[in-house]
């Protein structure tokens, strides 16, 4: 009996294993309410992650030391035949160094953020989510060409055909291009979000409060950076001291999570986990992934991303530096492929094992991804704990019950789960 015993303590433990080894790293069960105001803290990397450390370190003082950086132009082929581009946003280099932040050097640290300040002071990302395309030191050694004629977005002519005639230097200074990225005014408010909370500048927030209301206001997510959006929003509202929008922002995004059981049907309307036809391959309901993002797709929609990533995934260099994937006639995948994918896997699938898989930067200088490769690797070798945040001062702090009522967090917060 007892030799039966341990043999069924055994096998269920195996079970277990496969289990966690399926759905996740970890078992708890996350409420949508933690997801919305729990923080993740994370304490130092592992020794192991030094030269990781130092190598971001290097890419962001490149970064500082070249001043405004103009965004990606490239065309991979059938994919873009007319150019696509990314880093046009302002928000994203805001979203990328603030990251970083708490990996830098002192020194480094506050060289960093009076960039951000020069950035936002010139292309303010509660603005806009597009700059001038030709705006700014050049990321690669290539210059970029605009086509005439064509339905690219960089170009206003409303001309379609013929289709392969380069614009002149006449025609881009009478009707300056314009780049946008991946991500738009509502993943800005999450950039916003890191900058303040990583260097204590709320007081920048609170000047443009009423832009960034406007954005965060009736928000409806459809992606995970739209997601991450309005929970920085409901969290930059609180620390403002706006109770009542902390509140009503909370409570929306709390439903939209309840309402995200099946990701890819959260994502349809902006593409899907996938979106996959003709020669084109993008991940729009992947893209900007945050750790709180992930936290709770981790729990509630990892075999569903799994299944529907399995058929890239198989291919064992799909974190190759332009590669080229067999997707249509390009040469190579821009450079979303990768991003998605790595913060997927170290976000949700909670892969350890990434050190291989960070590669090369995807151009010379200004590889956003490639910061957030980084800074995403470091924190899977970082134990992390989730806490709410102190609540701001602007007028008189709600009683318990009233920020119940609201739907904010208790006004004095204890930290949660620790995670390794």
């Amino acid at each position: 009996m007892a030799r039966s015993h341990s043999h069924a303590v055994r096998v269920l433990a195996g079970w277990l294993a496969l289990l966690s080894l399926c759905f996740g790293p970890a078992s708890a069960q996350v409420t949508p309410r933690q997801v919305v105001w729990e923080e993740p803290v994370y304490g130092q990397p592992a020794p192991s992650m030094g030269s990781f450390v130092a190598e971001l370190r290097g890419q962001v003082r490149r970064i500082v030391a070249a001043g405004h950086l103009a965004p990606l132009w490239y065309a991979g082929g059938i994919i873009d035949p007319w150019g696509s581009t990314a880093w046009g946003n302002p928000g994203e280099v805001v979203w990328a160094l603030s990251d970083a932040l708490p990996y830098l050097d002192p020194p480094l640290r506050a060289r960093t953020a009076a960039y951000l300040e020069h950035e936002m002071a010139r292309y303010p990302p509660w603005q806009s989510a597009e700059t001038p395309a030709l705006e700014g030191r050049r990321r690669t050694s290539y210059r970029p060409v605009f086509w005439r004629y064509t339905d690219n977005y960089l170009v206003k002519l409303p001309e379609r055909r013929p289709w392969m005639w380069p614009r002149n230097d006449g025609d881009l200074a009478a009707d300056p291009p314009r780049a946008g990225g991946f991500s738009g005014l509502p993943e800005n408010l999450y950039a916003l979000y890191l900058y303040a909370r990583n260097t204590g500048r709320w007081s920048l927030l609170a000047e443009h409060w009423q832009q960034i209301a406007r954005t965060g206001t009736g928000l409806r997510p459809k992606s995970a950076g739209e997601l991450a959006g309005l929970i920085a929003y409901a969290r930059i509202a609180r620390r403002l001291g706006h109770g009542a929008e902390a509140g009503e922002a909370g409570q929306r995004a709390e439903a939209a999570l309840r309402g995200a059981e099946s990701w890819a049907s959260f994502t349809r309307s902006a593409g899907g986990i996938v979106d996959r036809h003709d020669h084109v391959i993008r991940f729009p309901g992947l893209y900007n992934l945050t750790p709180e993002v992930g936290r709770f797709l981790a729990r509630s929609a990892r075999p569903e991303i799994s299944r529907a990533l399995s058929p890239v995934l198989e291919n064992p260099l799909w974190y190759l530096t332009r590669e080229h994937g067999g997707y249509g006639e390009n040469h190579f995948l821009g450079p979303d492929f990768t991003w998605a994918l790595f913060q997927t896997r170290a976000y949700v699938f909670g892969d350890r094992d990434l050190e291989s898989k960070v590669d090369l930067p995807w151009v010379e200088l200004g590889d956003l991804y490639y910061l957030q490769k980084l800074v995403a690797l470091m924190r899977t070798h970082s134990p992390v704990t989730w806490r709410v945040p102190p609540m701001g001062a602007k007028g008189s702090a709600p009683s318990m019950g009233r920020q119940q009522r609201a739907g904010l967090p208790p006004r004095a917060p204890r930290s949660s789960v620790a995670e390794d």
